[in-house]
């Protein structure tokens, strides 16, 4: 009973580890462990982001609303938080903003670190709630200091832009690359613009061009016209005007 209540633990762990992190691929052996946990509020949470990103299961955003909403219920705080996430993209469900606002609160409450970094980017812009830039600023600090990447990438805007604090290029460096290093796809583009010009940093265009690369690797389209720039004009990188037009093309596919 007790090695049972053990192995619960430590997958259960594993899972709120993959929510955090936003790993979600497992193979057949992992899944046959991970199902006899089925009825946990964490699994369900867990099948609930697969199903919205189509990951191990076809995408199926209804499928996620409803398992976000019944892990919500049983007051899991990754489930309420996602449950917000989907209140506030219209995924599953209509698009409203006051139950978007509601859910990220509740979450945070319970100290989730994406419940108060959703709660922060929505104090921000003054969605479901009203437009509070020092309250937005002070959650993503503490979704930061939970070392959440999503919490780091805005904390590091708020400081680039001078939104709710003081403008301070090194520390948007400091957390454009702990967001980075965590994989975050946004702070990695917006590393390598840093390192590119020197913005709280030393200028490194070796930096810029493996950071442009990696957040374009991934596909964020925000990151092909740098990356073309770069491939264009050789910076960081040899010379290829084929691969500056694949990239130029691909921005113009995302329409950007």
């Amino acid at each position: 009973m007790e090695k049972d209540e053990e192995e619960k633990k430590k997958v259960l762990k594993i899972i709120e580890e993959r929510l955090l992190k936003r790993i979600f691929e497992i193979n057949l052996d992992e899944e046959q462990t991970f199902s006899k946990y089925s009825n946990e509020s964490l699994y369900k949470t867990y099948l609930g982001f697969r199903f919205m990103k189509g990951i191990g299961n076809p995408r199926d955003e209804n499928s996620a609303f409803k398992y976000f909403t019944i892990s919500s219920k049983e007051e899991e705080p990754y489930a309420i938080a996602f449950l917000g996430y989907c209140y506030f993209y219209g995924i599953g469900c209509k698009k409203n903003e006051e139950e978007s606002f509601k859910n990220f609160l509740k979450s945070s409450k319970l100290g989730n670190s994406y419940g108060d970094s959703y709660l922060g980017v929505s104090y921000l812009d003054g969605i479901g709630c009203t437009k509070n830039e020092i309250e937005g600023f002070k959650f993503l600090k503490i979704s930061s200091k939970k070392k959440n990447s999503f919490g780091e990438y805005n904390l590091a805007v708020c400081y680039e832009k001078g939104t709710g604090c003081l403008k301070n290029e090194k520390k948007a460096f400091k957390y454009y690359k702990l967001s980075a290093e965590k994989g975050n796809i946004y702070a990695q583009n917006n590393l390598g613009m840093c390192y590119l010009y020197g913005n709280g940093c030393e200028k490194n265009e070796k930096l810029a061009f493996e950071n442009f690369k990696l957040s374009s690797d991934k596909l964020n389209p925000y990151s092909f016209e740098n990356i073309s720039y770069c491939y264009e004009n050789g910076i960081g990188c040899e010379k290829n005007i084929q691969l500056s037009k694949k990239f130029k093309e691909l921005l113009i596919d995302k329409n950007i």
